[in-house]
């Protein structure tokens, strides 16, 4: 890789494209995907077992546990083999070895003869909706587009590999591509939450009255507040600076995770339920154990702030690309548990409503 101009740029820039910071963002992505993709096996493990309807809610026939598990951690042997043999044993770069990865990932996922092959076509016929909503939104696209969002970090990280790897192969110096690159990350990051705001706007014509569309508004006010952080954090690595930068981008990240914990808790799992009269009344009907629901509210509200983590003293002591992989982390367990909670109320919902008869 060319390194002739590299002198030029500022030492701040130089420590956002160094080796150690590009490597680590390289790596993580496929890690915390296969992850994604284990709970979500668990998820179903854990719904069946609690005898949810879940099956009717979400609208596609969902593989077995067994089957979700065994890929995950399938695929997650060849990622080590591939990047052991490839970037270790015959010293290529790590960019070879992901973009060798991403590249059997897809072949394997879209070969006919492979197994779960029909519902993979129903997984990736709901994920087009997704991007190309119809009149209506239903709660599998609503499911899928709130993951997506615990995945953006994930998608910061895959915009910084796609222009890692495109350097690596053009062998073009990364530091040429850095305002585009910063850009582009942003969007990536910012994708999963505009989806979200784009299904709201939707969703507001079916709204019998205008009470009926506060929720839907303040919906939109939720996911709009995680714009605020992405974007000034995208302003920062582009060279802006300000005296107060830091904290703006504090306030904007706790104004943002306070909102979310409490729409988790009130509106997306209906542990609270506020009525037209302006009345907050506990949920009645659960399908898991108490203790459930109150480690559930404890874990989600400290995964939340688990970005808070770079900020305590005794973490400085690890490395940043640690701090980062661990908080991704946590981001999906947190969803993994948000999953059982969300599907549970929205199985009592349509119960109630009379879609769904109780077994």
């Amino acid at each position: 890789m060319a390194i002739g101009t590299v002198i030029k740029h500022p030492k701040w820039k130089l420590a956002l494209w160094a080796r150690d910071s590009i490597e680590p963002a390289l790596l993580r992505v496929p890690i915390v995907i296969l992850l994604f993709l284990a709970l979500w096996g668990i998820n179903i493990w854990i719904l069946d077992k609690f005898k949810l309807q879940y099956s009717p809610v979400l609208s596609v026939r969902t593989v077995s546990v067994s089957f979700v598990i065994i890929s995950a951690l399938s695929l997650l042997a060849l990622y080590a083999l591939d990047i052991t043999i490839l970037s270790t044993t015959m010293g290529l770069s790590i960019e070879y070895g992901v973009f060798t990865f991403y590249v059997i990932f897809l072949i394997s996922h879209f070969v006919p003869i492979m197994p779960g092959i029909e519902n993979r076509t129903a997984f990736y016929r709901l994920f087009r909706t997704i991007i190309f909503p119809g009149n209506v939104i239903t709660f599998p696209e609503i499911l899928i587009a709130d993951a997506c969002t615990s995945l953006s970090k994930v998608f910061k990280d895959f915009g910084i590999s796609l222009f890692a790897i495109y350097a690596y192969f053009t062998e073009q110096n990364i530091l040429e591509y850095h305002n585009s690159s910063m850009i582009m990350v942003a969007l990536f990051a910012s994708w999963p939450f505009w989806i979200r705001v784009r299904q709201c706007l939707i969703q507001l014509d079916s709204c019998p009255d205008t009470i009926a569309k506060i929720p839907v508004y303040l919906n939109i006010l939720k996911y709009i507040s995680a714009f605020p952080p992405i974007w000034l954090t995208a302003a920062a690595s582009l060279g802006y600076q300000h005296p107060h930068f830091a904290e703006y981008i504090m306030v904007a990240a706790i104004i943002n995770s306070t909102y979310s914990f409490l729409w988790d808790v009130i509106m997306d799992w209906g542990l609270m339920t506020i009525t037209r009269e302006g009345k907050i009344l506990r949920r009645q009907r659960t399908y898991y154990p108490i203790p459930f629901y109150i480690l559930a509210v404890i874990l989600n509200l400290c995964l939340r702030f688990s970005w808070t983590m770079n900020r305590l003293p005794r973490m400085h002591m690890l490395h940043s690309s640690i701090i980062v992989l661990v908080i991704e982390l946590g981001e999906i367990v947190r969803r993994a548990i948000w999953n059982l909670f969300r599907i549970e109320w929205e199985i009592i919902v349509q119960q109630e409503k009379g879609v769904l008869f109780e077994k």
